[in-house]
């Protein structure tokens, strides 16, 4: 488990540079746009382990090119380097969080940033010293959206965000060889009011479990701070 303090003071200054950190931590990768701002729609959810126990704060904000900004506290995951996807099913079940489904993947590609026959549109930048700075990971997607459309990740069964115990190759498929699913997030809880008679195309992505922390998480946004509980609910707040 990752040890710093004070607490509140790393993570507000980690928090008011999220922006600036999550540019220069993606500048290398072709494959992450850039997040401008300012944030058009936000939606702030509860990282959890294997036995519900809160972890830390998510928050994920579009900006009006359509850019998704991931930002995730991660002081409480083991250390070392981690996958995160975005899953295709609104529920965290532990301890193996198989409840969460597979990758969000309506395009029915393969698994991975560096796959030519890829990727998911839940893939993201892998959980590592590129992507973290003062314990708050910072990735970016443009292949999802939080607003409606057939790219929302408010659908009929909702989605969820999955870390992993292991680094994320960016190339094999379904998952990157990141192992088993150590902790979980609701995004959007499943919508029955969304169902149509049109199948879904497949999701692809897999995994298999744990670990703790309620705390408070102050977010950057827009000229101010948000201040959240991390021993909030497990579903996701949205508003814009």
């Amino acid at each position: 488990m990752r040890t710093f303090a004070p607490r509140f003071l790393v993570l507000a200054a980690a928090a008011l540079s999220a922006v600036g950190v999550a540019s220069a931590a993606l500048a290398d990768d072709p494959a992450a746009p850039a997040y401008t701002g300012p944030a058009v729609e936000t939606i702030t959810s509860t990282l959890r382990g294997p036995d519900g126990a809160a972890l830390g704060a998510v928050q994920l904000s579009q900006d009006a090119a359509g850019v998704v900004r991931v930002t995730v506290d991660v002081s409480q995951l083991p250390a070392g380097p981690h996958g995160i996807h975005l899953h295709s099913v609104g529920t965290c079940e532990g301890p193996a969080f198989t409840s969460a489904g597979g990758h969000v993947n309506p395009a029915s590609k393969q698994h991975g940033l560096l796959n030519p026959a890829g990727p998911h549109a839940g893939d993201l930048p892998g959980i590592d010293e590129t992507t973290v700075d003062l314990l708050m990971y910072n990735g970016a997607t443009s292949l999802v959206t939080l607003m409606s459309g057939p790219r929302s990740l408010f659908d009929v069964d909702g989605s969820a965000l999955v870390v992993h115990m292991n680094a994320d190759d960016q190339m094999t498929d379904p998952t990157g060889n990141s192992g088993a699913r150590i902790a979980c997030a609701v995004l959007a809880a499943p919508n029955p009011a969304l169902a149509t008679a049109t199948p879904k195309p497949p999701a692809t992505g897999s995994g298999a479990a744990g670990d703790a922390f309620p705390g408070w998480l102050p977010l950057a946004v827009g000229g101010g701070l948000l201040v959240l509980a991390g021993a909030g609910a497990a579903t996701a707040g949205r508003r814009r």
